[in-house]
């Protein structure tokens, strides 16, 4: 099967959690998630697309009603085979694909981290709700 991309590898530049001492499980709301992706195509290879994504507790977050704080960056690096002679409709498309597919499985990685950050909190494990990423955010250029 020939896929339009790769993921080569993926790090997290930085990774912050914290238990907030004012949480009150009685009051639980799932905090506010700020979800921040950045895509954008490597200076050095025609064919490497990176995406540079922020995961966090959005700043008004209320600290009863919320276990823990946490902001995590998660770098990713992308081989993509977008066809050299594609229409620019089409190269959007491939773009966009790109966009919801390698975000999502970063995300999803973000996840899996943050969960083992706050396995062993004193409130115990957080998950992260899912989150859709909008191909409509990739505009033509």
């Amino acid at each position: 099967m020939n896929t339009p991309f790769e993921l080569i590898r993926y790090f997290y530049p930085s990774s912050f959690m914290a238990a907030n001492k004012e949480f009150k499980p009685e009051s639980f709301v799932l905090p506010g998630i700020e979800v921040r992706p950045n895509m954008m195509q490597n200076a050095e290879a025609a064919n490497r697309w990176d995406i540079a994504l922020f995961v966090g507790t959005q700043d008004n977050t209320d600290r009863t009603s919320a276990p823990y704080d946490f902001g995590i960056s998660i770098f990713g690096m992308f081989l993509c085979g977008f066809p050299e002679d594609s229409s620019v409709e089409e190269l959007l498309k491939y773009k966009r694909l790109f966009y919801v597919n390698a975000s999502s499985m970063l995300y999803s990685a973000v996840r899996d981290h943050l969960l083992t950050l706050t396995a062993l909190g004193p409130y115990g494990p957080f998950v992260l709700p899912a989150y859709r990423f909008d191909p409509e955010d990739i505009v033509a250029q």
